[in-house]
């Protein structure tokens, strides 16, 4: 990702979706820019669509309602093609057709599994352990947690320990497969999917002449080149009171802080350190700016489980990749930013 795009902040603010889009600046005295007139023939389009369990809002120009109307066909149709791979909770999905036979040998995958179950090793591997799609087993005992206000017993943290553990999961690239250490292992690719799905639908969209676009996936965003006559596209991150102009890169929050659960005086976050198997007890909010969705989607989740000195050490081996962590310290906000986060 380039930020060459970006000439201003981008002010990015998180109801719960953690990134919405703001209305657009736009800016005088470009009137007689070449290419003015194949510009002012461009028309803005939205479009909406609930899939992998939140909404996804595409909002682009086009040249004609009939050329809208294939891309928005075409997007969220490879949107439906993707969630029918990747949901974990869709007992047809690819995914979840895997899962029982993975621990019994290796399995044959499609692309678009492998690729994101190679990225998810990749990413792993990165962040020590930060981001581990295998951690299913304990996030499922403190959704449990929260519903009954109770801690999870001992005993079913050891026994979720067994089946936790990214190097539990060998792929093989030569045959495309995939192949579980033990049984029991369960994949959760929602720190992913979103953004490998967000990416996959830009795609499509350019590939049919539309580069002007916007992807909000549930709060966190994927952007084609900027609206027409202006910087970027103007987005607002949560706490900042100035405005931020992106184009061309990927923008995802995860928060700490919003979704807990509070047990015997403790605050629990929903996100879940797969090295200790404990919701997070820190209140933080990270906001990740990187080339890709999926690599923007994943990194945010590492970066909450990680001190934020060592996440913003990691950001920095990263081509593109930029990072703000926020943490709440003795009732005291506390910001970091990486060296080459928007200034």
């Amino acid at each position: 990702m380039s930020f060459s795009r970006i000439l201003t902040s981008v002010r990015i603010s998180c109801l719960l979706p953690a990134l919405v889009i703001l209305a657009v600046q736009l800016f005088p005295g470009s009137s007689e820019c070449k290419g003015r007139a194949a510009r002012d023939a461009l028309k803005r389009f939205e479009f909406h669509q609930v899939q992998m369990g939140t909404e996804f809002r595409l909002i682009f120009y086009a040249e004609s309602v009939e050329l809208a109307q294939e891309a928005r066909k075409a997007a969220f149709s490879r949107l439906e093609e993707l969630e029918q791979v990747l949901s974990d909770y869709r007992a047809d999905s690819e995914l979840t057709r895997v899962l029982p036979r993975a621990a019994q040998g290796p399995v044959v995958i499609s692309a678009d599994l492998f690729s994101v179950l190679a990225a998810a090793e990749d990413l792993a591997l990165k962040t020590g352990g930060a981001l581990d799609i295998t951690v299913k087993p304990f996030v499922e005992l403190w959704k449990i947690a929260r519903l009954e206000g109770r801690l999870p017993s001992p005993q079913s943290m050891a026994e979720a320990r067994q089946r936790v553990g990214y190097q539990k999961v060998l792929l093989n690239r030569r045959l495309q497969s995939v192949q579980f250490r033990v049984p029991g292992v369960k994949l959760d690719l929602g720190a992913i999917a979103k953004g490998y799905s967000a990416d996959e639908m830009l795609k499509v969209l350019e590939s049919l002449g539309i580069r002007r676009v916007l992807i909000d996936a549930g709060g966190d965003l994927r952007l084609g080149i900027a609206p027409p006559e202006q910087l970027g596209w103007k987005v607002r991150i949560r706490g900042e009171d100035r405005d931020y102009f992106l184009a061309e890169c990927a923008a995802a929050t995860s928060s700490a802080d919003l979704q807990y659960t509070e047990i015997e005086g403790v605050r629990y976050s929903h996100i879940v350190d797969p090295a200790t198997g404990i919701g997070l007890q820190r209140e933080c909010n990270v906001t990740v700016l990187a080339p890709s969705g999926m690599l923007a989607d994943g990194l945010a989740t590492a970066l909450s489980v990680l001190p934020a000195e060592r996440g913003l050490r990691l950001v920095e081996t990263f081509q593109g990749v930029s990072a703000r962590i926020v943490n709440q310290v003795a009732g005291k906000k506390e910001i970091l930013r990486s060296p080459n986060f928007p200034p």
